[in-house]
C-alpha cells in the first residue's frame, strides 16, 4: 500500500535530487579553486557552453513531455496504481532536469564559464518550484472524491 507517507516519500526523493546537484556543484567549485586546476579547457569554450544549454533546454523540454505520456493513467485503475504511476513520472521528470543539470556542472569545471551557472541556477529553480504537490498530482491524475480522501487521510 504506497499511500501512507506518499508525499513525504515523494518529496524526500525530490529533495534528493536536488541536494546531488548542489554538492556536485560544491565539488566542482573546491576542484576549480585548486592552484594546479589541470581540469580546465581553453580550447573547449564556446562549443561546450552552446552544447550545455542546449542539451539543459532539451532535457527541460523533455521532462515536461515525456513523463506525461507515461502519465496515462485510467479511471479504472487502482489507487496505487495511480500512485506508482505518478511517482515513476515524477522522479523520470526530476532525473531529466537533473542530467541537463549534471551536464552544465560538468561544462562548468571544463570551461569555468559562469555563463552554465546561470543555465545551473535557473534549472535547478524549476526543480525547486516545481515540487510534487497533492494539488499537482490531482490536476495530473483522474482520481474520484473517494481516492482524494483517502489521500487526504
Amino acid at each position: 500500500m504506497l499511500r501512507k507517507g506518499f508525499f513525504q516519500r515523494l518529496t524526500t526523493i525530490w529533495f534528493g535530487l536536488i541536494m546531488g546537484q548542489v554538492v556536485f556543484l560544491a565539488v566542482v567549485f573546491f576542484l576549480n579553486n585548486q592552484q594546479d586546476s589541470s581540469f580546465v579547457r581553453p580550447e573547449l569554450v564556446g562549443v561546450m557552453d552552446y552544447i550545455a544549454i542546449a542539451f539543459s533546454l532539451g532535457t527541460l523540454g523533455m521532462s515536461q513531455f515525456i513523463p506525461q505520456q507515461l502519465l496515462k493513467v485510467e479511471t479504472k485503475d487502482t489507487l496505487d496504481n495511480k500512485l506508482q504511476k505518478y511517482q515513476t513520472s515524477v522522479i523520470l521528470r526530476g532525473a531529466l532536469i537533473e542530467g541537463g543539470n549534471l551536464f552544465c556542472i560538468v561544462a562548468y569545471l571544463l570551461t569555468q564559464n559562469s555563463l552554465l551557472l546561470g543555465s545551473f541556477a535557473a534549472l535547478i529553480s524549476i526543480m525547486i518550484l516545481s515540487r510534487p504537490t497533492l494539488a499537482q498530482m490531482e490536476t495530473s491524475i483522474p482520481l474520484s472524491e473517494d481516492e482524494k480522501a483517502q489521500l487526504q487521510s
